[in-house]
């Protein structure tokens, strides 16, 4: 009825459209009003049978005063009440809002800013996991530029390397760092590995083979753990493969009784 109307307005429509969907929309009280981030059906309902009927400044209207506003406050609740459930409601709006404007409620709420951006702990990497799916690619950056690299940073430059391969003693949190490589973008993993963890991998690798004069199944056991922390998609990187490379021919020289030199570190 209403895509009726507006065509038989003809040229009229731009302006009596307007008013006759105020008139017949906004005005009356909408049961789409009594919503909430937590249960948004009345409005998303709402939006899907209105979007491309409303004229385009009564929708960003609608977007900007109501259910923005809306999703900026529950990030505040529900970050200390039902934090599991905060990027669900939150991420059922990108349809609508578009990425542009969700971003809206990362910088405006200072608390789910702070909230995301505690550390790298197990706890951290699964409060960060469903938000990449909610940020656009370039939020995503900005977010893992800021608030990510410098923890990963910082693990890696206070790594410590066990022979005996103690994970998370001794510093040694590789396992942990890689698990961020999931949500990292490889952009940025690459130069950290090579400027972080690479020397000292190395190093470890010839004080193994120099100190414990393992087996070849011993030392391509040692050499494979390590190997399978890594993503595919870093493993499909050149810079990465060429020390993986490096450290699967040092242990095959060394099982085979030639020389290997100490490497830098």
């Amino acid at each position: 009825m209403v895509e009726a109307l507006k065509d038989k307005l003809g040229a009229d429509a731009s302006a009596a459209y307007p008013r006759l969907i105020h008139d017949l929309v906004m005005a009356p009280p909408l049961d789409a009003w009594w919503w909430s981030a937590e249960e948004p059906e009345p409005m998303l309902r709402f939006v899907n049978r209105w979007k491309g009927l409303l004229p385009q400044a009564t929708m960003d209207s609608i977007l900007d005063e109501v259910i923005l506003p809306t999703l900026v406050a529950a990030t505040d609740v529900f970050r200390l009440t039902r934090p599991s459930k905060l990027s669900v409601c939150v991420g059922m709006w990108i349809p609508h809002l578009s990425h542009a404007r969700l971003r809206i409620v990362y910088i405006i709420s200072r608390r789910l800013r702070d909230w995301l951006c505690g550390g790298i702990s197990e706890y951290d990497y699964k409060l960060a996991l469903p938000w990449k799916k909610v940020f656009d690619p370039a939020s995503w950056d900005e977010h893992i530029e800021r608030h990510v690299l410098p923890h990963l940073r910082k693990a890696l430059h206070d790594l410590e390397i066990s022979i005996r391969m103690t994970w998370l003693q001794n510093n040694n949190f590789f396992p942990l760092v890689m698990r961020w490589a999931s949500i990292v973008p490889v952009k940025y993993m690459v130069p950290l590995l090579i400027q972080g963890f690479f020397k000292k991998w190395m190093y470890a690798n010839y004080r193994y083979l120099m100190g414990e004069r393992p087996r070849l199944d011993e030392a391509m056991a040692w050499y494979e753990v390590w190997k399978g922390l890594f993503t595919p998609e870093l493993l499909a990187e050149k810079r990465v493969v060429v020390h993986v490379e490096a450290g699967l021919d040092m242990i095959n020289r060394a099982t085979q009784g030639l020389e290997i030199s100490v490497p830098e570190h």
